[in-house]
């Protein structure tokens, strides 16, 4: 795929989007796994969340909500396997950034799996989040289920 010619647009998610999302979260089995997507299907229902669009198809999402008056969450974030690569899940993090700041929130906040935890796939995770700014902050033990300990990343919105 030619990066010049992605014109990719980011828009707030609808529920007439949820399919398209759920097909995103299939294609990448190897980060969400049959329960994390039953998780993310709760979180379309409560949560706000952006969609990554080119060509009028959603490639990509992001679901976030407020965790304390001062702090943003990015639950979940994925870009199709055939659109990674491609600065895509940058600008939906970018989004998530610009509307929690616009809010209010001095900290966006991410849990992902820990190094220790025999995912290689996710170390890609953490060097994304670690060149975008976040910081470790803390682990948490069985998180995400048995043996799937998680550090928690957070990041420091503009004054």
């Amino acid at each position: 795929m030619n990066e010049q010619t992605l014109t990719v647009r980011i828009r707030a998610m609808h529920s007439d989007d949820y399919e398209a999302v759920f097909e995103v979260a299939r294609a990448l089995a190897n980060w969400f796994t049959a329960p994390d997507q039953l998780m993310i299907a709760a979180d379309l229902a409560r949560y706000e969340g952006l969609v990554a669009e080119i060509d009028e198809r959603v490639v990509g999402f992001a679901i976030y909500h407020p965790i304390m008056p001062d702090i943003m969450a990015l639950a979940w974030i994925g870009v199709a396997p055939s659109h990674q690569q491609h600065g895509i899940g940058s600008q939906l993090l970018d989004a998530v950034e610009r509307i929690a700041h616009a809010r209010g929130y001095q900290t966006l906040e991410v849990r992902t799996i820990a190094p220790e935890v025999p995912a290689p796939h996710f170390e890609a995770t953490r060097r994304f989040y670690l060149r975008r700014g976040f910081k470790v902050w803390r682990r948490e033990e069985h998180v995400f289920g048995i043996q799937r300990h998680a550090l928690v990343l957070v990041k420091q919105l503009g004054k």
